[in-house]
């Protein structure tokens, strides 16, 4: 059942870090999400180690934790060999994690 929001959730579902061609961390990318009271998808190209070094952190920080469940979409920007690039997203940061680690790092196992 899909229920009426108590509130408008603005989203911006696609944004880089630098950990490729954006400029700003991914805590930063969180933290000015909150301040802006948006969520933010973060999907750099072809790697998701923003996301990995977001996860490294609210292992130990639950203010990290926190910022990522109330303004993080993880995902990926993946270049397809035809040249189109596709997004793909994550229900949470380990199911992304999951994903790129069986179908990209390791696909043939």
């Amino acid at each position: 059942m899909i229920r009426e929001a108590d509130r408008t959730h603005r989203v911006d579902p696609h944004g880089h870090t630098d950990h490729t061609d954006g400029i700003m961390t991914p805590i930063e990318v969180l933290e000015e999400a909150e301040q802006r009271e948006i969520i933010a998808g973060i999907s750099d190209h072809n790697i998701i180690a923003s996301i990995r070094a977001l996860m490294e952190l609210a292992d130990t920080d639950p203010e990290v934790a926190e910022l990522m469940r109330q303004h993080l979409i993880p995902g990926v920007e993946i270049q397809a060999r035809e040249g189109a690039e596709l997004l793909v997203y994550g229900n949470t940061p380990t199911h992304l994690d999951d994903f790129y680690r069986k179908e990209i790092e390791e696909p043939n196992l």
